[in-house]
């Protein structure tokens, strides 16, 4: 699983116990160090900052990517369709979901 601007990686730790792996991402080298000290140590999260937007896995690696309340950050740079394009080459086809959130507390899921 990703989580893609992760931030202090509240929903990353959230949901670990139910995934094998989770990776979340974040732009911000201090939301990054402040989600691995949350998490701690010999956990099954991993955290790192993606400055450049992409995702450090294989094509087709991920099961499920979330972003909760970072889309509105993505749209503002005019970044939906890169964004979009990345989810749809990381998660694995035939799996192809993911769940997005508007910083309003309402949540969607939607196939790729």
């Amino acid at each position: 699983m990703v989580d893609f601007g992760c931030g202090i990686g509240r929903e990353a730790a959230a949901l670990a116990g139910e995934a094998g792996r989770v990776l979340g991402l974040d732009l911000s080298a201090g939301m990054v160090a402040e989600a691995r000290r949350r998490a701690g140590e010999g956990s099954n999260l991993a955290f790192a900052q993606n400055a450049d937007g992409l995702c450090p896995v294989l094509g087709g690696a991920v099961d499920l990517l979330i972003a909760i309340d970072s889309l509105p950050y993505v749209v503002r740079v005019d970044g939906l369709d890169a964004f979009l394009a990345e989810a749809a080459r990381v998660l694995r086809a035939g799996e192809r979901s993911f769940r997005i959130g508007d910083g309003t507390g309402f949540h969607r899921r939607r196939r790729a």
